[in-house]
């Protein structure tokens, strides 16, 4: 398995794990995972009813862009990329997209 397919597959299966998690306090909300398997875009939606109110909120999005994992977003207190690197991604293949390029180069992980 070439290393794309590797970390999709990585991908998905946490995505697919998070979204089996009830969603605290919002009865008849959900979450549904979206993959684009040929761009390589993926997400974790929260969506649902809440007595009047509609939800429809990105809780995780991952990218692989050039062979690395982009973080582009996580509204969850879910260690991702510490989940990944578990997995068997190398730290420096994981790119925190949601932190400003000047403070990615201290951080553990690859600075893209």
């Amino acid at each position: 398995m070439d290393k794309i397919a590797r970390y999709s597959h990585y991908i998905t299966t946490l995505l697919n794990r998070y979204a089996q998690e009830p969603v605290a306090n919002q009865e008849g909300v959900g979450y549904q995972v979206v993959c684009d398997l040929k761009s390589h875009h993926y997400l974790l939606l929260r969506l649902g009813w809440t007595e009047d109110a509609y939800i429809h909120h990105c809780t995780i999005h991952l990218d692989i862009i050039d062979e690395k994992i982009w973080l582009q977003q996580n509204n969850s207190d879910l260690l991702i990329a510490d989940e990944l690197v578990g997995m068997g991604v190398d730290r420096n293949d994981i790119i925190m997209g949601t932190d400003p390029a000047y403070i990615r180069n201290p951080s553990d992980f690859a600075a893209a």
